[in-house]
């Protein structure tokens, strides 16, 4: 699967769009409107694409695991979390970890563990 992730300042806000229901409540979504926007689509439906985290500020990093089933999302404040695909579905990511180092982060790496 080729799946694309971008960061937005803009919040779509067409009726369409597929939230990650239990990440993006309707407090979340209004306050959406005036902050960065993570978003998630398979590049074989790229009109079907998922909002799935918000800052207010802007995103720094967007790293893919090396299985595409995880993504690292941080922003300028040092925020980092990480985020899997829920059954295997990209419209539907838990945030699974997250953690906040309060620096500069200068770059960054997914590095998961594969059980054998």
């Amino acid at each position: 699967m080729n799946i694309l992730v971008c960061s937005s300042y803009y919040l779509y806000t067409s009726k369409k769009l597929k939230y990650s229901s239990h990440l993006v409540s309707t407090p979340l979504q209004q306050a959406a409107k005036s902050s960065f926007c993570v978003y998630v689509c398979a590049l074989e439906q790229p009109w079907h694409f998922a909002l799935i985290a918000t800052s207010i500020v802007p995103i720094a990093h967007l790293v893919w695991s090396l299985d595409g089933a995880h993504l690292l999302v941080c922003n300028q404040t040092g925020l980092c979390r990480i985020f899997k695909m829920k059954n295997g579905c990209i419209n539907t990511m838990d945030n699974i970890y997250q953690y906040e180092t309060n620096e500069d982060i200068l770059t960054s790496k997914y590095i998961f563990h594969k059980e054998p």
